[in-house]
Order: C-alpha cells, then sequence, then structure tokens
C-alpha cells in the first residue's frame, strides 16, 4: 500500500472526474499506465461502462506490434474496451517527425471519439516544463507559452490533462511500489529529438541549480494561459464594431483605431475563428503595414496557406486560396446545355426566366471568353456604354474576382457577365423567351459578389 499523502496527490487529481463516458490515450508507458490505474480505483465496477483505451500504432518502432499486442492484453485483462488506430507518417520535409507523429496521433484519437466524450492524456508536470521551454526556444507568443491546457474542446468533445501538476518521477514511484510493470519506449531516450534533449540533457542541469524548475515553468505556462484568455476577451470586445454578417469579412476603420498591439490581438482571434494558421510577426506586419493601410485602389494581398487576406473598400476579405489563372482560353457553349468553365472556374448553366437575356438568334454562335481588357458594356436605362472595369466597380465586384467572371458572347457582342448583369442590347423583350445565367463557381465566389455589395 503506497503511503497515503502519495496517493492522495495523485487521487486527488481525479476529483474532477465529470460523469461522462471517457477515452484514456493508452501507450501503455509509465504515465499512461499510471493513470489508467487511477482511474480505475477511482471508478470501480463501473470502469468497463464508463472508461475505453485508444492506442495509436505510429509503426515507427520494430516494437510497435510488440506494444500493441501488450496494450490489448492488459485492456482484456481488465475487462476494459480497447480499439488501436494505425497511423502512416510521411516524411517529407515541413515539420519534425515530433511534430508529424503528435499530429498523427491526435487526429487519429479525435477519429476514434464519441460524441461527448472526454479524452484524458497522461502529460504530467515535465511534460509542461519541456512544452515551455520549446516554444520559448522557438519564439512562440503568449498563445504558445500557455503550452499544456488541463481541458480543452477537443474532436466531438473535450480533451484532459488530470496530471499536469504531478511530477514523472511521482507517478513511476507509485508505480513501482503497487509492483506495476510498463513499457519503455526505446526512442524516449534519442537525443535527437528535441523534447528528449531537454528532458534528458537541460532540465536536469536546471533541476541541479533551481530544484523548482520544473514547477516554476509550469506556473509560467499556467499565468501565460490565465493572461491569453485576457487577451481573447480584449479581442472578442475589439472585434464587435468590426464584424460584419459575414464571418470572412471585418470592417477596417475600427481596427485602424486600435493601438498596433490591440489591432494585432484581434486579428490573431478573428483568424483563429476561422480555423486559420497564425501568421508568424513578419506576416502580422505585412498586414497591418501593407494590407489594413494600402491605397484604396492597391491589389495588397497576404497569402497564407489557408488563403489569401484581402482589403477593399473600408473591408478586409479572409479569401479561399485563389490560383493564378493566366490565360484562360475561350470556349464554344452548345447553348443552352450547363457548360464546364475552363481552368476549374465552375459551371455556368442558362435557366429559363421570365425577364432577362434573349435567346441567340438561329445560327448565332455563343461563346465565353473572359477579360482581355478594353471590353465595354451599356447597362440598362443608360444611353453610353462604359468599360467593365467601372462597371464592376458599380456592381460590387471586388478586384481578385473579376478576371474569373466568363463573359457571355452572342457572335462578337459581349452580352453579358456571368452572375453580375446583362447588356441592355441583348435583354429579351416583353413576350420574347427570357434566361438567366445560374454560375456556380468553386471557393463560394458567386456568394463572395453579393457580400461585397
Amino acid at each position: 500500500m503506497p503511503p497515503p499523502s502519495r496517493f492522495a496527490a495523485l487521487s486527488s487529481r481525479l476529483d474532477a472526474l465529470p460523469d461522462a463516458p471517457l477515452l484514456l490515450a493508452y501507450s501503455g508507458g509509465a504515465d499512461s499506465e499510471a493513470l489508467l490505474r487511477l482511474l480505475l480505483l477511482r471508478l470501480g465496477a463501473s470502469s468497463p461502462r464508463r472508461l475505453r483505451l485508444v492506442h495509436v500504432h505510429h509503426g515507427l518502432s520494430p516494437n510497435a506490434d510488440a506494444w500493441e499486442a501488450h496494450c490489448a492484453q492488459r485492456a482484456e485483462s481488465l475487462g476494459i474496451p480497447f480499439l488501436c488506430r494505425h497511423v502512416h507518417l510521411e516524411l517529407t520535409g515541413g515539420d519534425s517527425l515530433e511534430a508529424q507523429a503528435r499530429a498523427a496521433r491526435y487526429g487519429a484519437m479525435a477519429k476514434a471519439m464519441q460524441a461527448g466524450e472526454i479524452l484524458l492524456t497522461a502529460h504530467h508536470r515535465d511534460d509542461q516544463a519541456e512544452t515551455v521551454l520549446l516554444r520559448l526556444l522557438r519564439g512562440s507568443g503568449t498563445a504558445g507559452l500557455a503550452a499544456l491546457r488541463a481541458w480543452q474542446d477537443f474532436g466531438p468533445g473535450r480533451l484532459w490533462r488530470p496530471l499536469l501538476g504531478i511530477s514523472g518521477s511521482l507517478l513511476r514511484g507509485w508505480l513501482a511500489e503497487q509492483g506495476l510493470s510498463w513499457l519503455e519506449d526505446e526512442s524516449n531516450a534519442a537525443a535527437r529529438f528535441d523534447r528528449n534533449f531537454l528532458r534528458h540533457e537541460i532540465l536536469p542541469r536546471l533541476s541541479v541549480r533551481w530544484s523548482a524548475a520544473a514547477a516554476s515553468l509550469a506556473r509560467h505556462a499556467a499565468q501565460a494561459a490565465e493572461d491569453e484568455a485576457l487577451l481573447g476577451e480584449l479581442a472578442r470586445a475589439d472585434l464587435v464594431p468590426a464584424r460584419q454578417a459575414r464571418p470572412e469579412c471585418l470592417t477596417m476603420a475600427p481596427l485602424l483605431s486600435l493601438s498596433p498591439a490591440r489591432e494585432r490581438n484581434a486579428l490573431r482571434l478573428w483568424l483563429k475563428e476561422l480555423g486559420w494558421q497564425m501568421p508568424s510577426r513578419a506576416q502580422m506586419d505585412v498586414l497591418s503595414g501593407e494590407v489594413l493601410r494600402a491605397a484604396e485602389d492597391a491589389k495588397a494581398c497576404l497569402r497564407l496557406a489557408e488563403g489569401e487576406l484581402r482589403a477593399w473598400r473600408g473591408s478586409l476579405f479572409a479569401v479561399p486560396m485563389l490560383t493564378e489563372l493566366g490565360q484562360v482560353a475561350a470556349q464554344a457553349w452548345p447553348w443552352p446545355e450547363p457548360i464546364r468553365l475552363s481552368s476549374g472556374l465552375g459551371w455556368l448553366k442558362a435557366q429559363p426566366a421570365e425577364t432577362g437575356l434573349r435567346a441567340p438568334a438561329p445560327g448565332e454562335a455563343v461563346s465565353l471568353r473572359y477579360r482581355a481588357g478594353g471590353e465595354r458594356c451599356r447597362p440598362a436605362g443608360r444611353d453610353h456604354s462604359q468599360s467593365l472595369k467601372k462597371l464592376f466597380q458599380e456592381h460590387g465586384v471586388p478586384p481578385w474576382l473579376r478576371e474569373r467572371l466568363p463573359l457571355v458572347y452572342f457572335g462578337e457582342e459581349l452580352v453579358a457577365v456571368a452572375g453580375v448583369f446583362v447588356c441592355a442590347q441583348a435583354l429579351a423583350l416583353p413576350g420574347e423567351p427570357a434566361w438567366s445565367l445560374e454560375l456556380f463557381q468553386p471557393a463560394g465566389i458567386c456568394s463572395w459578389i453579393e457580400a461585397c455589395r
């Protein structure tokens, strides 16, 4: 029987155990083995009904199959449901092997969760200290330095790390006193991995000089998490006057009235809400200096992994990634059949309507072309034609979308810009068949035009 004080320190970490189904991330190592045993003691006879185990097989070690078998056998002996998820890592540049394995592991566990289930991981105080050091060295901001959170939304449920305040040595000591065994991953000793280097080389030396180093780093993470929460509250308040009906659009004037730090703070929250990765400090400088404060007719753009940030008519737009088109070939349109547009620009359909474009005359060729410059159209109710550039401005078509709109020609005459307007001379007369043009484009381009008007 372990000393009451040690067991109490461990058991107390589960005082917040919710009345919900639980999924334990189980590697068979010391940490997850200790958390499993603590859960069994707390849950008692209800363990098989409340608890499942998930093991992720990375295939990186020659022992991976044996580890899976060990974990499956352990679960069977305890009468706990067990599932294993195999992941394949694409080891090609970019993130480190550690980062790729971690992303794959969390992705697999999220998919394994059931609605409302709580995923438990056995991260402890030493893991927290290592994470803080890693992120300090990588120049992370407050959000990064908050490191591992005790609770967070995850997959279809929540993620809980109940052991963050416990040292790894205490967990192993308790397991040893219980006579319980665990698996050892040989890669945990490989100093080529950043986290292992900190674990075996740096943190022990820090602890010799500062005995509470790991605890201090963990407290720093807790303080950073609190600071991040306050920054989030401030950002939400600052975004209120800038928000528009469409979440991908912000009014820039309220942002430009903020201090630079508050402006960046609000923009980071907005991008986080959209599910975009956080830009670097250099990218934030471009967004603030070259996009938000660009001249009205400028084509300033910040391209990120998920898309582009563009400013136009006093608004900031988070636009889906648009590929460079180059010269788009003209197409003959077998009117009125639906037609797939060149360069992956979607589909165009002609539908009968009460008013709209006239039908082409017998033998009149119908074609689709794209802007080459100099095109003109006379809108209904006007005496003179105007350039498409001017008409696009009037109709609120953003500059970055104009080259993607098909121009409809009857013979050599421009009769319509699909999704925007019909030229006056091509409108159907009363009693004549009329057609509307329905444009279906990727990334919701047509709905973007509506949002910008």
